[in-house]
């Protein structure tokens, strides 16, 4: 008998099932961690431009950053405005969040932004934002957490917003 008298006389089920079980356990492993990070990217920045929004319609019009947004314990914010990134980019594909080269437009543009949060010196979240539409008048400083309240101002339109620091907040 020859090995392929011996392979057809096999059902061919068993194929069928391991096959995509097998493409879907790469897939996972593949896109799993990409998927898990642009996601969060996604939700953190849709989050801090609701939370600006809702300082925007307030009565006091402040924005604390503590209550907004960073879902991680951290005790430092840095604020960085028009970053200028040389390094390796996330890309997220399959419109998960914002791909490489939306991210090297923005950055060409000087529109991306960023707040990196830390605790004890350590980065340990951060979420990207649009700097042509939030802009923190702010200098390259570090900030308390308690000191990461900010007063929202309305912009242009009423599209932009100008975050300042609020009256005691530094």
């Amino acid at each position: 008998m020859s090995i392929r008298t011996a392979l057809g006389g096999l059902p061919a089920w068993p194929a069928l099932v391991i096959a995509p079980a097998l493409i879907l356990g790469i897939g996972a492993m593949s896109y799993g961690p990409a998927y898990q990070q642009c996601t969060r990217l996604a939700e953190a920045r849709a989050g801090f431009t609701a939370a600006v929004e809702r300082a925007a319609q307030a009565g006091d019009r402040s924005l604390r950053l503590d209550q907004a947004i960073a879902d991680r314990a951290w005790d430092q914010v840095r604020i960085l405005q028009d970053v200028q990134a040389d390094g390796e980019l996330l890309d997220c594909p399959f419109g998960w969040d914002l791909t490489k080269g939306e991210r090297r437009a923005m950055i060409a543009q000087g529109q991306l932004g960023i707040l990196a949060f830390a605790k004890a010196g350590e980065v340990v979240d951060y979420v990207e934002f649009r700097s042509d539409l939030h802009r923190f008048d702010v200098g390259d400083e570090i900030l308390a957490r308690a000191a990461a309240v900010f007063t929202v101002e309305t912009g242009e339109g009423g599209v932009s917003f100008v975050l300042r620091p609020a009256p005691g907040g530094l």
